[in-house]
């Protein structure tokens, strides 16, 4: 059985390089990482594949907020979307959240015990 990969869309190179070490480092290293530094990059991916979840960077240049990011992402996967922040929940919640968010992941948690954990809760989506 084919495991799906993770879509990580985040504009910092050196995130996008501590997530994917991380990853290898779990017990989930065989879903592999693809990578989008941008929006645009992310569309391009997300037609071409299925994925098992997909880490959003809430401040992607150059939008201001996660909203229209997470709307066009939204409309091109039916994978969980969870924001990869480096701030509190209630910090980049400005309202309602769009049904297309299943959560968030704060960057300054980004360990690999973290990232085992947080991903065994999503593991029955395979």
């Amino acid at each position: 059985m084919r495991m799906l990969p993770i879509l990580v869309i985040d504009d910092s190179a050196s995130v996008i390089r501590l997530f994917s070490h991380l990853l290898q480092l779990t017990t989930h290293s065989a879903r592999g990482v693809v990578h989008a530094s941008s929006l645009e990059e992310a569309l391009d991916h997300l037609p071409r594949g299925k994925f098992h979840l997909v880490f959003l960077d809430n401040r992607l240049p150059p939008h201001s907020t996660y909203h229209e990011p997470l709307r066009q992402v939204a409309e091109l996967t039916d994978a969980p979307i969870i924001l990869f922040t480096g701030s509190e929940l209630d910090e980049i919640c400005d309202g309602e959240l769009p049904e297309a968010f299943a959560g968030y992941f704060p960057k300054h948690k980004l360990t690999k015990e973290f990232l085992e954990d947080f991903l065994a809760g999503y593991e029955d989506r395979s």
